[in-house]
């Protein structure tokens, strides 16, 4: 039976793990530089500087220069300047976020934006109009901003748009907050019949629940809400929900607290539930990225699980075979699997997706915990590496006999990362044979 194997960061992150725990590739210790060692015969065109030491194609070092020439005016662009002349650099008003007009060059080669022409849109955070007013604080955007639900902003499928909640109402709940800030609403009409992805990208000036509803002034018609952050992405929150095309939802980018005002970008996609496109979705039990089944997930993404239930307790575990495919399921599930080893070895334990994305998108939260058959407790993580909330750890120098793995979702998980199908690779090694 074709199976899955460790993924390459496993491998990876094993190969720099000492017997000890110690880092065995260190980098390279820095040197120390104690100045230039050529001289030039002409000075540098900016600030005062030294005197040049002996120069390999000169007689002497040359003196530092004095300021460098301004160079606005040339009509190319240089260090510095946003445009010279008539060179933009490709930048128009529409690129600025004006409908429309004429872009032109000052001359101390900043923008002149006074021919551009455009209307505030009052949600994107962005002076549209260039009147030195930005969203609400202009007189006409006071009913959009003190009422979230009069005109949402419409959404194209796909599409994809700045946004900022600075001097929005606070009018709306989302479920998944307990303190619920200004917020802005769009609409989307699902094109496609299937699911449709909502990712929020906040730039870090504040923190943002999002959500899903049916009805936007009804709190109770909410599909879904997320405050959690997706796995290695840094400040990405997404949602996923059926939809059929033709649907209406509204989205709701909601601060998580009251004082909760800053600047994201919302992005929007319906797309078809399809079997092999490493998504799981809602009426699949996995999905490794292929339609090949006996690979620990079925031709038509169901799970083809080594795991008998009820495996819970030291007692009822697995035996383990090479990799083991298990599924979290409900949140509160523990799996224990048993690996026996014949002479006395260390072992690195790795939990994975199934050929998908699912360690570095959030799809998966677990926690790992490798017993003695006596139930002692000898290694446990949480997240194995950087940007991954999949578990790994390792431990030397075992004696032969009966070893329990414990699967299960991180304490810390989000609910969406709570569930999940997973592969279970244990590899034994031997400290110093130069394997891994």
């Amino acid at each position: 039976m074709l199976r899955h194997y460790a993924s390459p960061f496993v491998i990876g992150l094993f190969l720099v793990i000492g017997c000890d725990g110690t880092d065995t590739n260190p980098p390279p210790a820095g040197s120390t530089t104690t100045g230039t060692t050529t001289g030039t015969s002409m000075g540098g065109s900016g600030g005062s500087g030294g005197t040049g030491a002996a120069g390999a194609t000169s007689s002497s070092g040359g003196s530092g220069g004095t300021g460098g020439a301004d160079l606005c005016g040339n009509n190319k662009l240089d260090a510095g300047e946003l445009c010279d002349g008539n060179e933009l650099g490709g930048v128009t008003c529409e690129s600025l976020n004006f409908s429309g007009g004429t872009l032109s060059c000052k001359s101390d080669c900043t923008f002149n934006i006074g021919n551009c022409i455009g209307a505030e849109t009052c949600d994107d955070g962005i002076d549209n109009d260039g009147d030195g007013l930005i969203d609400c604080e202009e007189d006409e955007c006071g009913p959009s901003c003190n009422d979230s639900c009069l005109m949402p902003v419409v959404l194209g499928d796909p599409d994809d748009s700045p946004g900022s909640t600075i001097g929005h109402a606070s009018v709306l709940k989302s479920s998944c907050v307990q303190g619920s800030g200004p917020e802005i609403t769009y609409s989307i009409t699902a094109s496609t019949t299937g699911m449709l992805d909502v990712v929020l990208v906040e730039d870090g000036s504040a923190a943002f629940s999002l959500s899903l509803r049916t009805d936007c002034a009804n709190d109770a018609s909410e599909l879904a809400c997320t405050v959690a952050y997706s796995a290695g992405s840094g400040f990405d929150k997404k949602l996923s929900v059926p939809v059929t095309a033709g649907d209406k939802l509204i989205v709701v980018v909601d601060g998580d607290g009251a004082d909760a005002a800053g600047s994201f970008t919302l992005g929007v996609q319906s797309r078809p539930i399809q079997c092999g496109d490493a998504i799981q979705d809602p009426t699949e039990t996995c999905d490794d990225g292929n339609t090949i089944g006996s690979d620990g997930c079925s031709s038509t993404c169901i799970l083809e699980a080594d795991e008998t239930e009820p495996n819970n307790t030291i007692a009822t575990a697995n035996a383990y075979q090479m990799p083991f495919i298990g599924a979290i399921n409900p949140e509160s599930d523990v799996d224990y699997i048993q690996y026996t080893i014949a002479a006395s070895a260390g072992l690195l334990i790795a939990v994975d997706g199934l050929g998908d994305a699912a360690c570095t998108d959030g799809s998966i939260d677990s926690y790992v915990t490798l017993y003695y058959s006596a139930g002692t407790k000898l290694a446990e993580n949480d997240d194995g590496s950087a940007g991954s909330l999949c578990s790994l750890t390792s431990k030397p120098a075992l004696p032969p006999g009966s070893y329990f793995i414990k699967i299960e979702a991180s304490p810390t998980a989000p609910p969406n990362a709570a569930t999940f199908p997973y592969s279970l690779s244990v590899t034994p090694f031997q400290c110093g044979d130069g394997t891994v």
